[in-house]
Formats: structure tokens, sequence, C-alpha cells
């Protein structure tokens, strides 16, 4: 166990330059949703650290060694969004067909039964927001990590900084149950719509529609009261205009979105205003996050805007690869389009599709070529068996080329 803490100092030690290199380039593939970026000064300050570091002997080490057990970081605040182990983006959709794991930089992980969908909402240095859409998956929240991450799954919300709990949602019910630890589960659903389960606790709210609750009927306003709404309305524009108005507006699709309310937050842009939001961004993490609602709310069509502006930038990588792989997700699953789903799958996988897609991509490309009746079709099957021999789609691709 000791020597397997000194590797894990030694490679965070040597690794600390090429992270932050990393991560400045994902800062500008996201370029201006976190502010201005640092300094130059002070980016040279904090990468003398790990260089220094790199000349601690072996009882230097050793000492390290102490202070990671006892809780500390090596690593400090983090500087960027949160990134797989592999230092590359995390995906904003995760999929699995067979029982997967995913490690993140920051020592948390997941592990996903097969047939489980998590959405990536929001990443930030200090907070993480993902959606269950389906399935089951065990969350191992790095204790006293930097992040605050938060869970939505229908009906309910998880908050956590550290601990290990499952969320289990299919369209009957949605269970949490933990593990180590404590979390927040809040929900309109969830008694007194807050509850704290500790270590052994678990909770099940129904995740079916229900109707909701008659309508209270307010007392007709008096005719002061009527005055007062009048100047309040006429505020916004006095004091900032259009900007006034246009941050009284953007909340509140967003705390839609945000509860997993997809047609009440696509409702409440309206097509014009998907749109136009849609256009007057630049932020990726703001145009897959609206691409993830065109396409939860029912409106594949508008789904395809945002993503094919992410691969319009130009400057490729990672998140042009996501976008394409989505973009192909589309045409297949949703659009009934298998020939145009063909050339983004193809394109994601040449733009260096992060790892845990790779697998589902090249599936996804066998199938389009399958469904568009492509005769490249059998070697794109042959070639996934190279790669992915036990792949999820291994026995229905062997059964397709014999």
């Amino acid at each position: 166990m000791t020597q397997e803490r000194i590797e894990r100092a030694r490679e965070a030690l040597n690794s600390d330059v090429d992270e932050r290199r990393v991560q400045a380039l994902w800062r500008r593939v996201e370029a201006g949703r976190r502010g201005p970026r640092p300094r130059a000064s002070s980016r040279r300050e904090r990468l003398a650290v790990p260089r220094s570091r790199r000349l601690l002997s072996g009882v230097a080490v050793g000492a390290l060694v102490v202070l990671l057990g006892v809780g500390w970081s090596l690593r400090g605040d983090p500087s960027g969004p949160l990134r797989l182990a592999d230092g590359s983006p995390v995906p904003a959709t995760i999929t699995s067909d067979v029982p997967e794991s995913l490690s993140f930089d920051d020592g948390s992980s997941l592990e996903l039964a097969p047939g489980s969908h998590v959405d990536l909402l929001e990443t930030t240095p200090h907070h993480v927001r993902l959606a269950l859409r389906g399935g089951r998956v065990t969350f191992r929240i790095r204790p006293r990590g930097p992040r605050r991450w938060e869970v939505a799954c229908g009906p309910l919300s998880v908050e956590v900084v550290g601990t290990v709990f499952t969320i289990t949602r299919d369209d009957e019910r949605v269970g949490v149950d933990v593990a180590r630890g404590a979390v927040l589960v809040r929900g309109e659903r969830v008694p007194d719509h807050v509850q704290r389960l500790g270590a052994g606790q678990s909770l099940v709210v129904s995740s079916a529609s229900e109707e909701p609750p008659a309508p209270r009927r307010e007392p007709a306003p008096s005719p002061q009261d009527q005055d007062a709404a009048a100047q309040l309305e006429e505020a916004p524009a006095r004091l900032g205009g259009v900007g006034a108005r246009e941050a009284q507006r953007r909340p509140g699709w967003r705390e839609h979105l945000e509860a997993g309310r997809y047609e009440d937050a696509y409702d409440a842009l309206g097509p014009d205003g998907f749109q136009r939001e849609a256009t007057r961004t630049d932020d990726v993490a703001e145009l897959m996050r609206l691409s993830d609602l065109a396409r939860l709310a029912g409106h594949p069509r508008d789904a395809v805007r945002p993503l094919e502006r992410i691969m319009q930038r130009g400057d490729g990588g990672r998140a042009a690869a996501i976008a394409a792989y989505t973009l192909g997700r589309l045409r297949l699953e949703r659009l009934g389009d298998p020939g145009g789903a063909v050339a983004y799958f193809e394109q994601s996988l040449q733009l260096g599709l992060p790892a845990a897609l790779r697998e589902p991509a090249r599936a996804r490309l066998v199938r389009a070529l399958h469904a568009d009746a492509d005769p490249r079709g059998p070697d794109a099957a042959r070639r996934y068996l190279e790669l992915h021999p036990n792949g999820a789609s291994a026995d229905l691709f062997r059964g397709w080329i014999e």
C-alpha cells in the first residue's frame, strides 16, 4: 500500500505541468465562460512549484505519502473544470451498454451499470452538476474534495461533498442509497422537500408524473397594489434596458433545465429564443447545454444547430469530436438519417474522441453503415471486432459478417 501511494505521489508531481497545459487548452476551447485567464506571471509562479518538487529525494517523497494519508492534496485547488483521470475532458454524455467505471482527476469515480445514461450539465473549479437520465450509477466522491457535486435525477436532486452512494432510476421510481458519508436529497416529492441521508439510509420516490395541485386563488389586487406592480414592471427598462430584461429572462429556462423539466425549459425560451441563444453564445459548454435541452425536450432538429456551431469554430480537438459524435447519434437515432450519421461518427474518431466514447462511436458507425446499406459496413464491423473483441456489440456484428 505504501509503494502504491509513493507511485501516486510521483505521478501527481511529474504530470502536474502537463495537466495544467491541458487545462489551459481546454479553457481556450471554452473561452468566455469562466472570466479572464490568469496573468502570465501568476501562471509561472504556479508552474515553478512542480519543477522544484521533481527534485525531491526519496525521503521527501515519503513525507508526501504521509500527507496523502491524512487527506492533504498534492495538487491544491483545481484551476479548471473536472477532467477524466487521463486529463481529457469529461464527455457531455456518458452511456454504457456494459458495466463501466470512469475515474476523474480529483480522485472521484463513477460505476455505471449497463443501460445507464449520465449527462454533464456543468463543471467549474468548485462545482460539478450531472443528470442521471436512467439506469444505476454508484458515485464515489472524494471526501474533502475541491468541488461540490450535484446529481439531478428527475423528481429529485442529490447534493454531496464526499461520500459513496448509488442512484437507481427507471420509469417508475428513483432511489438513493448511501453507503458512506451523507447526502442532501431535494425535490418536490421528497418529504418536506429535503432530507439528509447518512450511511445505511435510503430514499425512494415515484418518478411517474402526477397531476399538479390546483392553483390557489389569490385575492384581487387593490388599486395601490396595481400601481406598485406597474412601477416594478417599468423599473427594468429605466434601470438597465435590454440587459436588465435579459438578466430577468435567462434564469427561467436554466432553472427548468437543471430541475429536469426539459419541456418547460424549452417553452420558456420558445423556438425563436432558443435560436437566439444558440446564435449569440460562443461558449462550448453553453452550446452543449442548449443542444441537450432541445434533444431532451423532444426537438432533435433544434439540437443540431448548437453542435454545428461548435464544429464550425475551426479549433478541432475534443470539443469538436464530442459535438460530431452527438450529431451522429442525432442523425442515426432521432432524425432517421444513417447516411448523414456515418460522416459524423467518422469525423468524431478522426478528431480524437475521448477514450470513454470510442467503442460506442465505432459501434454506432457500424450500425449506421448497416442501416444505410453501405458496402463498407462489413469492413467497419471487422475493424470494430479487432479493436473491441469483447465489446457490447461484438456478438451482434459477428453475426452480421459470418
